[in-house]
């Protein structure tokens, strides 16, 4: 029985470590046929209307293909002077930033930027 459970063990081993050297020939394949971009996505999840940093995004190597029109190419486009460049919509972990998915203070005139969210401002 013993004998048994190691063979079992040994076995599925060695079957995963096949299908791992498997599916990563053929990742290389597929990325040496493609040319490759780089492409800043979300760290985590950053809800609507939170600063957007450097330290909250990552790059990320994407065919050119699935690149999306108007994506940050790098983290130097997060900043607007002194003032934080903002989620428009809620960004998924791993989402692909773009010029229409974020907002700088820039963008919107008056006082409504500087107004949090579920806050009011009275004249």
């Amino acid at each position: 029985m013993r004998k048994r459970l190691t063979a079992s063990i040994a076995f599925a081993l060695l079957v995963g470590t096949g299908a791992w050297a498997y599916v990563d020939r053929a990742q290389r394949r597929l990325e040496a046929g493609l040319p490759v971009s780089t492409v800043m996505v979300a760290r985590r999840y950053i809800p609507a209307g939170e600063a957007v940093s450097p330290d909250r995004v990552e790059p990320r190597r994407v065919p050119t293909a699935y690149l999306e029109p108007t994506a940050l190419t790098d983290a130097s486009s997060l900043k607007s002077g002194t003032a934080a460049v903002r989620a428009r919509v809620g960004l998924l972990k791993g989402e692909q930033l773009t010029r229409s998915k974020l907002e700088s203070p820039s963008s919107r005139l008056g006082i409504a930027w500087s107004v949090a969210p579920g806050e009011r401002a009275l004249a």
